[in-house]
């Protein structure tokens, strides 16, 4: 029987997954174990090293005997005889977005397992893969680009350790918002004292009531590089909502919201952009909550503007209600065509009570 020994292991700051390097007699593998819904738990794993000699060819008997399988000889970088690792040179750094790691050897890259690692026949990158293994793809061409943004992220996580770290972010977000409406006159811890800290700042202006989460851009969003060809330009967001003052009794509905969605990024590994939606009943009259983006539609001018958090541009996302029609149209037609349908864009984003929708 093999002997499986954990060389090192970790946790996400962020997501519910879990990070360790596992040896046994054949090979080093290191992997990651998402432990969220049960229906969406799964393994991601990357080949590091053999510790035995490197087979011609991928020997399935190993697979079906339950052990890790050797990488076959012609995808081996290291002495095919097999190579042995030291437990205490081993480091794992989690990406900033939390659902991707590396694992280092005195400081050196060793393994990779980024957000898209488990898709088709890529499991992530080894340093002592050669080309594009079944277990492995080769790390020399992608190296610079996973190591820039391993030293990103320990620049990161070096920052959320300073005591003083929050009180940052609070007075970033503060400089904004109040900047924006005034003093504030609420404000919402949304964390249930759990990290990530996150709230809610309420302000008012010309009579309509402003609520925006603070701490939400403090991490990148998880997943979007997978979709989006420019994810550092919506990698960061936060949530917002607006209502006339008359109609201000449903904002505690939108925060609702607003931090279900907030938490939700991370323990289920999704991302949220302009256009999407999320279905919430809690608003007589309304179905659903559309997601608009203050960046993607210039005309809505009066929104808060924020500089750049970490060099990235950090996006406002106005939850607005729409109705059932409003939601089946958008489910058919798709966030380009409703939005066609606003009455007035420019004051799409503040809640009247109203539909903001003229469907044909």
């Amino acid at each position: 029987m093999s002997e499986k020994k954990i060389l090192i292991e970790s946790e996400s700051p962020v997501c519910p997954v879990q990070a360790l390097v596992e040896q046994t007699d054949e090979a080093v593998y290191f992997y990651l174990f998402f432990y969220t819904k049960p229906e969406n738990e799964r393994i991601k794993f990357c080949w590091v090293c053999n510790r035995k000699l490197a087979p011609p060819v991928l020997d399935p008997n190993l697979m079906q005997a339950g052990k890790a399988p050797l990488m076959p000889a012609p995808y081996v970088l290291h002495k095919l005889s097999g190579i042995q690792l030291k437990p205490e040179a081993l480091e794992i750094v989690w990406f900033e977005e939390g659902d991707g790691a590396a694992l280092l050897e005195n400081g050196s890259l060793l393994a990779v397992i980024p957000a898209w690692g488990g898709m088709k026949d890529f499991h992530g990158y080894a340093k002592y893969a050669s080309g594009t293994g079944p277990f492995a793809w080769e790390m020399r061409q992608a190296e610079k680009t996973l190591l820039d943004r391993v030293n990103q992220a320990r620049d990161f996580w070096a920052f959320l350790e300073q005591d003083d770290f929050w009180a940052q972010v609070q007075d970033y977000h503060s400089d904004v918002l109040e900047g924006f409406f005034g003093a504030h006159t609420q404000y919402y811890a949304i964390d249930n004292d759990k990290f990530p800290p996150r709230a809610i700042m309420e302000g008012e202006k010309d009579g309509i009531v402003y609520g925006c989460t603070l701490g939400v851009s403090l991490f990148r969003q998880p997943v979007i590089e997978m979709y989006d060809e420019a994810p550092e330009q919506h990698r960061r967001i936060e949530f917002g909502f607006a209502a006339e003052k008359a109609c201000s009794d449903v904002k505690m509905q939108a925060y609702q919201c607003a931090s279900a969605l907030a938490g939700a990024m991370h323990e289920e590994q999704i991302f949220f952009a302009h256009g999407h939606s999320n279905t919430w009943d809690g608003i007589e009259g309304f179905h659903a909550f559309l997601l608009v983006n203050t960046r993607a539609l210039p005309q809505i001018t009066d929104a808060p503007v924020y500089p750049p958090f970490r060099d990235d541009p950090v996006n406002l996302i106005w939850l607005v209600p729409v109705t059932k029609a409003e939601y089946d149209y958008l489910v058919e037609n798709g966030a380009d065509a409703l939005l066609a349908c606003a009455k007035d864009v420019s004051r799409l984003h503040i809640y009247d009570g109203q539909p903001k929708f003229e469907l044909p």
